[in-house]
């Protein structure tokens, strides 16, 4: 064997896994007759081409290349060698369809990979992180999280004591995103935000145009991710910047991530035109036709975005046609989810069973990412589900994962991250369960939640929370301990992103908390909207019976309250007084005096002070004939108006008591 020329081609591979391809096809030539140094070879051109995932010109060559040296099984001599061949066999499952995952060779290779990091044996430098990206990917593929932290943690030992050579910037950054995207992936917000600050001094320290191009479409997806239009708009500018400097299978990603930001913005045919850029370039690189599926997908959303169903639902059977097993099964879940919203835009009626049957489908799979970029339309599939009771485990998931607003932004019953009850004593539900609220330590990060909630959605300025919640010196620094309430708040909630800083102002996430201030503040609106419409007579009754049933009591209990909350609860109690007020005399002005007495019985206690609503209820019983009954509520009026220093009942009230007392 050739140890210098296999030696050198893994050399030229680790400094430019791009330019080393015609060397290493040159050298293996030239090695005719000599099976291991064609088979370690082909092993360096397989890693290569697994480090970046970018240019797939010549993998089949090489794919055939290293199974004829699996073939022959020459006999290799150094450890090193060795462990390059498995690194070549736990790559390949990533590169082809044609080596499955669980494969025997795949699965023993990162076994053997696995206990050589452990002992230490592996090779410092950037080998050492070829070898890291390559079994980390192959365990990622398995969903394996516990192995892929292992490995991490070993490598991280393992660079952190050895006298190596520093690793490369381009594979030090390959290893911090890979990291980056599976903690962010796994839920492990913090790690993944540690990585993406370390690569960012990474790139700032090598300006490179690769290195900007890789982090910015990394951080692109965050910031997609995040709703962040700021950072987009300005990773979209860098992008367009480098573009044309970096090589043409790097810039698929990007284009990619350019094309998702135009659909989220509804701009369909840019973001074709980007699509149409993607797939011709997938041409140049040679992109497997199976490996462009992601792109296909968004085309054809791209054409329904733009109504071209048709085309659409063409370009899905393109996708189809090129997958097998389980991306197969997904592709024509994709075409069932399109063809129902589809459906639903055209109010076909045959909407909600294609709606419940691409569900089913999704859930077989346990494919979330149904009708992406189109959450209108993946929020009403939900919906569906959810009404039929149809895989509801399965599409409560998909809500919370997604962060999925029902069409009715303001419905209760929808698998909300975080319910906030403040219409009576604060309660709390994380991800449908009771959120313990008792402790010393958290009294102000609960006021402070309180008074966010009591806001109906509304952002609150810093200013304003600090003046309500510290006005006195209680506290010496007033926005360090906003931030430290804040910051309290979000480790009880166990979610981050609940309560942001938007523009200077704190507001709950509309996302992914739901409040009964803000959706009874919305069904007074509506029942206010409808009723003044003329023609909405049935929706306003249905909007008012809504809020009404949300205001179980006054805003926040029997909490003795000050300042904003306590005229926030004022604001509330008239809005929820007037709307019964206006609910009872539309019952009575339909003859139901019955409904309206039972409206009024039921709310009393809420306002005991409020004599429009005895008033309300002597005239219901009246109508109903009901003198006596009309009385006793007389009787009450004045006991309770007794309380109030001053108070009487008014005339019109003494009238009703007067007709009730009238001999008939």
């Amino acid at each position: 064997m050739d140890c210098e020329a296999v030696d050198a081609g893994f050399a030229a591979m680790l400094h430019d896994n791009a330019g080393a391809g015609q060397a290493l096809d040159a050298a293996w030539k030239a090695a005719a007759g000599d099976d291991a140094t064609r088979w370690l070879l082909s092993a360096a051109a397989l890693l290569g081409h697994g480090a970046d995932f970018a240019d797939f010109r010549g993998l089949q060559s090489w794919v055939h290349r290293f199974a004829a040296g699996e073939q022959a099984a020459p006999a290799l001599q150094r450890d090193i060698d060795r462990l390059r061949i498995d690194g070549a066999r736990v790559q390949l499952p990533s590169l082809t369809h044609d080596v499955a995952l669980d494969a025997p060779g795949a699965r023993e290779a990162a076994a053997r990979l696995f206990e050589a990091l452990r002992a230490g044996l592996w090779p410092a430098g950037d080998e050492q992180l070829m070898l890291a990206k390559a079994l980390y990917d192959y365990h990622g593929l398995n969903d394996d999280e516990q192995r892929c932290e292992r490995v991490a943690l070993l490598v991280a030992e393992s660079a952190g004591r050895a006298p190596a050579p520093a690793h490369s910037p381009p594979w030090r950054l390959r290893w911090m995103l890979l990291l980056e995207y599976c903690l962010d992936y796994w839920g492990q917000p913090a790690a993944a935000l540690e990585l993406r600050r370390q690569a960012r001094e990474l790139v700032e320290a090598h300006s490179a145009p690769a290195l900007t191009w890789g982090l910015a479409v990394s951080e692109m997806r965050v910031a997609l991710r995040d709703n962040d239009s700021t950072a987009q708009d300005r990773l979209y500018a860098t992008m367009d910047r480098l573009r044309l400097q970096v090589r043409p299978g790097l810039a698929l990603r990007g284009l990619f991530w350019q094309a998702t930001v135009l659909m989220r913005r509804m701009q369909h045919g840019a973001a074709l035109d980007k699509l149409d850029l993607v797939l011709s370039l997938c041409d140049d690189v040679e992109v497997p036709l199976r490996d462009r599926g992601l792109y296909l997908e968004m085309r054809a959303y791209a054409l329904a975005g733009l109504q071209r169903w048709d085309e659409a639902e063409a370009q899905l059977q393109q996708l189809a046609a090129h997958q097998t097993g389980g991306q197969a099964a997904m592709a024509q879940t994709i075409a069932m989810a399109l063809r129902a919203a589809r459906a639903w835009t055209q109010h076909d009626p045959h909407a909600r069973a294609l709606a419940l049957q691409a569900i089913r489908m999704a859930a077989a799979q346990k494919w979330q990412r149904l009708l992406l970029n189109f959450p209108a339309w993946a929020a009403w599939l939900a919906q569906t589900g959810l009404d039929a009771e149809v895989e509801t485990e399965f599409v409560s998931g998909m809500v919370r994962a997604r962060r999925l607003v029902p069409p009715d932004r303001h419905r209760s019953a929808w698998p909300w991250r975080l319910r906030v009850r403040a219409l009576g004593p604060l309660r709390l539900e994380r991800d449908g369960l009771p959120l313990g609220t008792t402790g010393k330590a958290q009294r102000k990060p609960l006021e402070l939640l309180a008074l966010l909630t009591a806001q109906g959605g509304q952002p609150l300025s810093a200013d304003t929370a600090m003046d309500e919640l510290w006005p006195s010196l209680e506290a010496e620094a007033p926005r360090a301990s906003l931030d430290m309430a804040l910051s309290r708040l979000r480790k009880l909630l166990d979610l981050p992103d609940a309560v942001r800083w938007v523009d200077g102002h704190l507001v709950l996430d509309a996302q992914i908390v739901w409040t009964d201030v803000a959706a009874f503040e919305a069904r007074c609106a509506r029942a206010e909207a409808a009723d003044a419409g003329g023609a909405g007579a049935e929706e306003a009754r249905a909007a008012a019976a809504e809020a009404i049933a949300l205001y179980e009591a006054p805003l926040l209990g029997a909490q003795t309250l000050g300042g904003l909350v306590l005229a926030q609860r004022q604001r509330l109690a008239q809005r929820h007084l007037h709307l019964v007020q206006r609910q009872a005399q539309a019952w009575l002005d339909a003859g139901q005096w019955q409904a309206a007495a039972q409206l009024i019985e039921r709310v009393l206690p809420l306002h005991p002070h409020a004599e429009p609503l005895y008033r309300g209820l002597m005239a219901a019983q009246l109508q109903g004939g009901e003198t006596a009954l009309a009385l006793q509520t007389y009787a009450a009026c004045e006991a309770a108006l007794q309380r109030m220093p001053g108070v009487a009942p008014s005339a019109s009230t003494r009238a009703l008591a007067d007709l009730a007392r009238q001999p008939r």
